[in-house]
C-alpha cells in the first residue's frame, strides 16, 4: 500500500513540479506568433470563462436592443474593436494569429456569453491577454459598453437591416 500511495503522489506531483521548472528556468515558450499546445488552449479558454461566469455580476441592460442601439453598438465595435476582432466578412489577422491569446474573431464565432458578461468584459478588460478595460478614464460611458454588449450578444440573431450592415462593415 505504501508503493501505491509513494507512486500516486509522485505522479500527482511530479509533472506540475517539471512544468513549473521548467518556466522558472525560462524554458517555455513566449512569443505571440507560435501556435499555442491543444491542452494550453483547453485549459485557458475553460479557466477564463469560468473566471467571467462567477466574478461578472449579474445585471439587466438599461438600454434596449432595438435596431438603432444594435447599430451604434456595431459601429462603436467596428471603429473600436474589429482591429483585433474582425468583422462578419474578414478575420482580424493580427488579432487571429500573432495575438497570444488569440483575439476571438466574433463575426466567425459569437461570444458565448450572457449580455451582462460581455459588458463586465469590454469594460474591465482581460489580464494578460491585450484585452485592455473600456470603462476607466478616457473609455467608453456605460451607455455605449451596453450597446456593444447587446450587439455582441444577439449576433446569431440580428434583424435582417442590422445583419446586412453587419455584412458591410470594414475594418
Amino acid at each position: 500500500m505504501g508503493k501505491f500511495l509513494a507512486g500516486l503522489v509522485l505522479g500527482l506531483l511530479l509533472p506540475p513540479a517539471v512544468y513549473i521548472s521548467l518556466a522558472l528556468a525560462g524554458r517555455l515558450s513566449v512569443v505571440a506568433d507560435a501556435e499555442p499546445p491543444g491542452w494550453e488552449k483547453v485549459l485557458a479558454s475553460h479557466a477564463l470563462q469560468k473566471s467571467i461566469v462567477r466574478q461578472a455580476p449579474e445585471q439587466k441592460n438599461p438600454v434596449p436592443p432595438t435596431e438603432e442601439n444594435l447599430l451604434a453598438g456595431m459601429k462603436t465595435f467596428v471603429d473600436g474593436c474589429a482591429g483585433c476582432h474582425g468583422t462578419a466578412a474578414k478575420k482580424s489577422r493580427w488579432g487571429a494569429e500573432e495575438f497570444y491569446p488569440r483575439a476571438p474573431q466574433f463575426g466567425f464565432a459569437p461570444p458565448d456569453l450572457t449580455e451582462s458578461q460581455i459588458f463586465w468584459v469590454i469594460k474591465k478588460g482581460i489580464r494578460y491577454s491585450g484585452m485592455g478595460g473600456n470603462g476607466g478614464e478616457g473609455g467608453y460611458p456605460d451607455e455605449k459598453i451596453w450597446k456593444m454588449a447587446s450587439f455582441l450578444s444577439s449576433l446569431k440573431s440580428l434583424p435582417p437591416k442590422v445583419a446586412e450592415e453587419w455584412q458591410k462593415a470594414a475594418m
